[in-house]
């Protein structure tokens, strides 16, 4: 309970509206951990296997250094122009950028759902086929059903019109992915006691691998969006501090992510899913740890994807209906926007059924964008240093178009994975 009354008081997600400049140095910190914190942790040994333990804790620094980059250069613009949230601190940008920040932002909101459905639909079929209820693999019909039956589950959620006062909802799923990043790490621990695994973690392997994993590491750290509203949260003098807010926050996600990366690998090796909770559920079986876990993360998903449609159906509900925004809508204007978004979400799932690929594509088309190119952007628009600009902004786009070309590459069979 004390945990969760922490993460209520440092998460920087939609809540009850905290006063300008509560926040500590330390509180600070704790916010933008938070807020990087997320499903990565269940794809997180996948990302690892796809360079290798060593190739991938190197990469993994690089990201994290670069992330750390982009939060200064947030803070910075955040401090010059005392704009409090990521779409005030776009405004300062020709049109054209605006247009490209909400383009990513909805292909972001859509993909993050898709993820969290997949989740669910992996958490639901592990657990039956561990308890003996599911002896055969789903058929293509089947998949698609179970996933209509998510999106239909959730969607009554997704047509809250206000998610405000809702800051305990969001400290639970916090505390809830913590938790089941203890029991995970414990268990994949366990499995490496028992011996190597068929196909042994190795240093590193390919580099179109290599690429491929650099946009679910940078998806991890994805905490952008909250950056600008924690910095104007910060006393005045934290904010003389905003670096090491910043970076104490990218090292304890560092850390966090990496052992549990490196530990996942190391039981599972070469054939680590991108789902490491079903993967630990099948290998040792449903217990009463691993079960928790999978009720927590059924639990998560079903209580996070609100706060995900949300943003989403701001977005698309003047589009439905100009003029109108998502408190003014009608109701049935609000349900159409609701459904339709669930629809697209639905698709996506029905696409790209694999999760891996999901945070690929997330991580290289979305969060790319939204974490180096654009905060370069801002940036230069603040006054920052043209070099500094130009070598973040530069890094974005290799990762972008890098990353997108090996996963596209992969899928067409002309890069070999």
């Amino acid at each position: 309970v004390v945990f969760v009354q922490v993460m209520k008081q440092y998460s920087p997600l939609i809540g009850d509206g905290a006063p300008t400049g509560h926040l500590s140095v330390a509180g600070g910190t704790a916010a933008l951990f938070v807020s990087m914190v997320g499903t990565g942790v269940v794809a997180f040994p996948y990302a690892i296997s796809l360079a290798g333990v060593a190739v991938g804790i190197v990469t993994f620094l690089c990201v994290t250094i670069m992330t750390h980059a982009s939060f200064m250069a947030l803070f910075s613009a955040t401090d010059a122009t005392n704009c409090s949230s990521y779409d005030e601190l776009i405004s300062v940008l020709p049109k054209s950028w605006s247009k490209l920040s909400t383009l990513a932002l909805a292909a972001l909101l859509v993909l993050a759902t898709t993820a969290y459905v997949i989740i669910a639909a992996d958490t639901m079929r592990s657990v039956a086929e561990v308890s003996g209820l599911l002896t055969r693999r789903l058929t293509e019909m089947e998949q698609a059903a179970l996933l209509t039956s998510i999106a239909a589950a959730v969607l009554p959620l997704c047509t809250a019109r206000s998610l405000s006062g809702l800051s305990s909802l969001t400290a639970f799923c916090n505390v809830a992915l913590f938790v089941i990043a203890g029991i995970v790490s414990f268990r994949c621990a366990a499995v490496v006691g028992t011996g190597p695994p068929a196909q042994p973690a190795v240093g590193a392997t390919n580099p179109v691998s290599t690429v491929m994993c650099v946009p679910i590491l940078g998806t991890a750290l994805f905490g952008h969006m909250n950056a600008p509203r924690i910095y104007s949260e910060l006393t005045l003098s934290a904010r003389k501090y905003a670096q090491v807010v910043s970076g104490a926050a990218c090292l304890l996600a560092f850390l966090v992510y990496g052992g549990l990366g490196v530990v996942g690998y190391m039981a599972f090796g070469g054939s680590t899913t991108p789902d490491i909770v079903a993967q630990v559920a099948e290998f040792t079986g449903e217990g009463y740890s691993i079960a928790f876990a999978q009720a927590l993360l059924a639990a998560f998903v079903l209580l996070k994807t609100p706060f995900l449609a949300h943003p989403l159906r701001s977005l698309l509900t003047p589009f439905v209906s100009p003029g109108d925004t998502i408190d003014t809508a009608s109701p049935a204007v609000n349900l159409a926007v609701a459904t339709g978004s669930m629809l697209l979400v639905l698709i996506c799932a029905l696409v790209l059924p694999n999760l891996g690929e999901v945070l690929e594509i997330l991580g290289a088309a979305c969060c790319a964008p939204l974490a180096y190119i654009i905060p370069a952007r801002v940036a230069l628009a603040c006054g920052m240093p043209r070099c500094q600009c130009f070598v973040m902004g530069l890094a974005g786009v290799l990762v972008c178009v890098l990353s997108l070309t090996a996963v596209l590459g992969s899928w067409t069979g002309l890069l070999v994975k």
